[in-house]
Parts: structure tokens; C-alpha cells; sequence
């Protein structure tokens, strides 16, 4: 009888976990995107509003321009905190080492235990002794 192991992982639980996680990404990265548009529509803004400063020689106008710096300034610390948030997200080197040393094992290791199965169920003695070899070799990779 053949073990199914997507069974687990796709459970409801999994899904419902992996949809809010994806869910917060999105909407840090909305909020990170949102951020960005707006320093982008301000310092355009500034830029006209500082040549229109040096042009006319308006000292009202390069104090308005200097304020809205400021503002500038504020929403980039926030850009900034809320990019941070988002790196939140993804996994540190040795968890991707770890996820790959999952990966590497996990065929085999899925496939060996459904071979032990068989060989307990079918009372398989030649078989057991095979697998209780690949096994051996299996945790020599795994150590490796």
C-alpha cells in the first residue's frame, strides 16, 4: 500500500497556514508599493516646486520645499521599516539548508518506509533485509 504523502501536506491546515502567510505578504508589499508611489509622486513634486523656487527666487517657496523634504525624509524611514518586513519573509540560510537537506532525503526515505511496510505486511524476510541496507545507506547520505 502505497504511502500519500502530498495527503499531509495539502491538508486544510497547511492551506489555511500557506494562504495567510501569502495573504500579509501581499499586503506588505501593497503597503511597501503604496509607500514608494508616494515619495516618488512627492519628490516629483519637489522638483518642480524647487525650480519654480530658484527661478522666481522665492524664499516661501524653497521653505515649502525644504518642509516637504522632511515629509520625504519620513515616508523613506518608513519605505525603509517596511521593506525590512518584508525580507520577514524569507527563510534564513540555514533554513534553506535544512529544507535542502529535507528535499534531498525525502524521496527516498517516503520511498523505503513504504517498501518496510510491504515487507512487515507481506512477512517479505529477503526484502526486509534490503531495505534494512538501503536504510543504512539512506542514513549514510543523510550524515554525508
Amino acid at each position: 500500500m502505497p504511502l500519500d504523502v502530498d495527503r499531509e501536506r495539502d491538508s486544510g491546515a497547511g492551506r489555511a497556514v500557506d494562504r495567510h502567510i501569502l495573504s500579509r505578504f501581499d499586503g506588505d508589499l501593497g503597503h511597501f508599493r503604496a509607500i514608494v508611489l508616494e515619495m516618488g509622486r512627492r519628490v516629483e513634486s519637489q522638483v518642480a516646486l524647487a525650480g519654480e523656487a530658484l527661478a522666481a527666487c522665492d524664499v516661501i517657496r524653497a521653505r515649502r520645499v525644504i518642509h516637504e523634504h522632511r515629509q520625504v525624509r519620513d515616508l523613506g524611514m518608513e519605505a525603509l521599516e517596511a521593506n525590512a518586513r518584508l525580507y520577514e519573509y524569507q527563510p534564513s540560510v540555514r533554513e534553506c539548508v535544512i529544507f535542502e537537506d529535507v528535499r534531498r532525503i525525502a524521496a527516498p526515505a517516503v520511498s523505503l518506509l513504504g517498501r518496510s511496510i510491504n515487507a512487515i505486511a507481506d512477512e517479505n524476510v529477503q526484502l526486509a533485509v534490503e531495505v534494512a541496507l538501503e536504510g543504512k545507506d539512506l542514513n549514510d547520505l543523510f550524515e554525508g
